[in-house]
């Protein structure tokens, strides 16, 4: 991610960012954070239901997306010195970022409901639900 700053910006976020925080550490603390958001947003997005119907799963992966969002948060206040409070400033790996952590936070909340829901009722496992789904190759 290549940002262009004016001699402003630059000198403020000079100013405020510690020795062991440059401009391209931070720029490679957050292409990290969007390469580790991408990684679980495609694996979450390829995993069959069945296999995401897993409490302890879902739990990982909700502390996993936790842990990602608490290191977004440090990286934020840096990143709002150096392009300003406008969102519309923010490269758009960045936006996306943010998009792709809420859709995977929402995603394994509402999964996360289905399970405790399915653990409630024994008589009828919501894995059961797709086991009769029969597929047909079209050719």
């Amino acid at each position: 991610m290549k940002i262009k700053l004016t001699e402003s910006q630059y000198n403020m976020l000079k100013s405020s960012l510690n020795e062991a925080d440059t401009i391209e550490s931070l720029t490679q603390n957050v292409n990290d954070l969007i390469t580790k958001v991408n990684g679980m947003y495609n694996i979450i997005m390829a995993s069959p239901l069945d296999e995401l119907l897993n409490y302890d799963l879902i739990q990982k992966y909700r502390t996993q997306l936790d842990s990602l969002d608490s290191a977004c948060s440090k990286y934020e206040d840096k990143l709002n010195n150096l392009l300003g409070d406008e969102w519309e400033n923010m490269p758009d790996n960045v936006h996306l970022l943010y998009k792709k952590t809420h859709a995977l936070e929402n995603v394994l909340y509402d999964i996360k409901r289905i399970v405790e829901r399915d653990e409630e009722d024994e008589d009828y496992p919501l894995a059961k639900l797709f086991s009769d789904i029969q597929t047909k190759n079209i050719g």
